[in-house]
């Protein structure tokens, strides 16, 4: 009896004080995150992050410009072509005629749309590559700086993970919007008075955003996981950022809804101005410009705030469990049995 209750005096402890962990994160930490960026971004790093980050405004500003101007121009020449063919046929062409006359236009309208997105995405996962890679050396060692040429190399081998993870994000977000657009088909056929249905739809709408901008800290989250370690990306890393982030999910829920905020606020008079006829092109290429200069120094401000929120998240939750996973292992062993090595004496 008594091997067997210190046995189990062995083996009994008493769990870990969680209260602290479980409170809610006080104002103080959002502060303190964004404390620790503004220094990163007042760094040697923070210069080559800055470069990297015009190099970036000025490729999107150039390449949009580039595409308003050349679909412009196809536009009006798919305009020209099915006028032309209504007024010179005796009588009216039908779809095929029509479809025929301005299909080289159409796929081509189509393909450099295709074209821009593409390339625009990899810009980004580039871009938020290069300043996570920077922003980690900063917040590592203060006094660690990284040439460009260096920086180029790590992005190199690093690139592959983050659009790996972005593309299950977009594969979770798709399968989100199908079901919100399936609760609202299902309301609008359920609803008999049509005048509530669309402000239903707003209300489900804004619920579904706030929804997105939460689950998204853990996304942004996996995208600066899959960037900073080796080895993981995709779902793996999209795991390791919702076990991590516990305790400080709500710092990037706030911050996340401000930076959504001011997006808002900028694309609004550019969206009018865009709906405006009277605009000349040249008046809208400078607002482009500087719409996509805000957006693109509020992206570089987003992603190094990321970065130093994984580092504090992974000073707190990282080590712990990489420390269970590593160190312990759970054996079950019958009631009573002590594991006992039969090499020792």
């Amino acid at each position: 009896m008594e091997n067997k209750s210190a046995y189990q005096e062995m083996i009994i402890c008493k769990p870990p004080n969680l209260k602290n962990k479980m409170e809610m994160p006080k104002l103080s930490g959002l502060i303190e995150i964004l404390k620790e960026t503004i220094k990163i971004l007042h760094s040697k790093n923070g210069k080559l992050i800055a470069k990297i980050t015009s190099i970036y405004i000025i490729i999107v500003s150039l390449a949009t410009i580039s595409y308003i101007n050349l679909s412009s121009f196809l536009q009006h020449d798919l305009l020209a072509k099915e006028t032309f063919l209504i007024l010179n046929s005796p009588t009216p062409p039908s779809y095929t005629e029509v479809y025929a006359a301005v299909k080289p236009d159409l796929v081509l309208i189509l393909g450099l749309s295709l074209f821009l997105n593409l390339f625009t995405i990899f810009l980004y996962v580039f871009t938020m590559t290069a300043t996570i890679l920077a922003s980690a050396e900063t917040y590592s060692s203060e006094k660690a700086t990284i040439s460009f040429k260096e920086l180029m190399m790590k992005v190199k081998s690093s690139i592959k993970r983050p659009i790996i993870t972005l593309l299950y994000i977009y594969l979770i977000g798709i399968g989100l919007s199908v079901i919100v657009l399936f609760f609202l088909g299902s309301l609008a056929f359920l609803i008999e008075n049509r005048s509530v249905i669309l402000p239903t739809a707003v209300v489900v709408g804004i619920l579904a955003s706030i929804l997105w901008l939460y689950l998204y800290v853990v996304f942004q989250l996996g995208m600066t996981v899959s960037i900073i370690e080796e080895g993981i990306c995709g779902i793996q890393a999209i795991a390791k950022a919702g076990r991590i982030v516990k305790g400080k999910r709500l710092y990037g829920f706030v911050f996340n809804l401000v930076v959504q905020m001011a997006n808002l606020i900028a694309v609004i008079p550019f969206m009018k101005m865009n709906t405006n006829g009277n605009q000349s092109m040249v008046y809208k290429g400078i607002a482009l410009v500087i719409l996509s200069s805000f957006s693109g120094i509020l992206a570089m401000f987003f992603h190094m705030f990321y970065t130093v929120l994984y580092f504090q998240c992974n000073k707190i939750h990282g080590k712990s469990e990489t420390g269970l996973m590593g160190v312990y292992e759970y054996v079950k062993l019958p009631y009573g049995e002590v594991a006992v090595d039969q090499d020792l004496p």
